[in-house]
């Protein structure tokens, strides 16, 4: 039986993708720019940002101190509980992995609004979004060994994602301060920005045991 939280159809996809595991799609934002939501972007950001959190969440999450939103927490304790279940039982709770896709989503879609890839304003549940994320189902039978490891396998993709994200923050800025003053975005920002989030979705998935396949260390498809 389905779930309210169970995981989406994956999206179509290019031949061009390479990692299937995780597949992050961005519709292009509709021309003119909608510059008094970009001006207030953040302001109007601001419930969803309790919730799920901001383009920082890979750090933020499961430090309660930086608050990382509460779905997101929410979600840190269903990965907690779900490493144990797989590192000792070897199979995922299904209803635990359906909760933590569910939040990935929502917070994919918050950040392509929040790094103004997109100006329609996200949902709060599960809704048709120009921001998708699709999540593989994993295996019956998980492998036990590189969950035991995970936050290990996960520090070079971190400490990539210090100088990704860092950058990303800039280019949103500078993104901002375009569509503001002129209605559009500086070529090749948005373009960024969505290699940024795919990068960094990929890497929560994995940080939220929500697959084994290792995340490419690249913006690409």
């Amino acid at each position: 039986m389905s779930t309210p939280f169970a995981n989406v159809p994956p999206e179509p996809v290019g031949e061009g993708v390479r990692y299937r595991a995780v597949r992050i799609e961005v519709a292009p934002a509709v021309l003119p720019r909608r510059r008094l939501s970009v001006a207030f972007r953040v302001v109007l950001a601001v419930p969803h940002l309790i919730l799920v959190g901001g383009v920082g969440a890979w750090w933020q999450w499961g430090n309660h101190t930086q608050g990382s939103g509460a779905l997101m927490a929410a979600a840190g304790a269903m990965v907690f509980i779900s490493w144990f279940g797989i590192v000792f039982a070897g199979t995922h709770p299904r209803g635990l992995w359906e909760f933590t896709a569910y939040a990935l989503r929502w917070w994919v879609r918050v950040a392509a609004f929040l790094s103004l890839a997109t100006d329609e304003y996200p949902p709060f549940g599960e809704a048709p979004y120009p921001a998708t994320c699709a999540v593989e189902d994993p295996p019956e039978t998980r492998d036990r060994l590189r969950v035991a490891l995970r936050l290990v396998l996960a520090l070079p993709q971190l400490v990539a994602l210090v100088a990704v994200d860092l950058a990303w923050f800039v280019v949103a800025i500078v993104t901002w301060v375009g569509v503001v003053l002129t209605g559009r975005a500086p070529a090749g920002a948005i373009e960024f920005s969505v290699g940024a989030l795919r990068w960094t979705a990929r890497v929560l998935a994995y940080l939220m045991l929500l697959t084994d396949d290792y995340p490419p260390f690249t913006l690409a498809p």
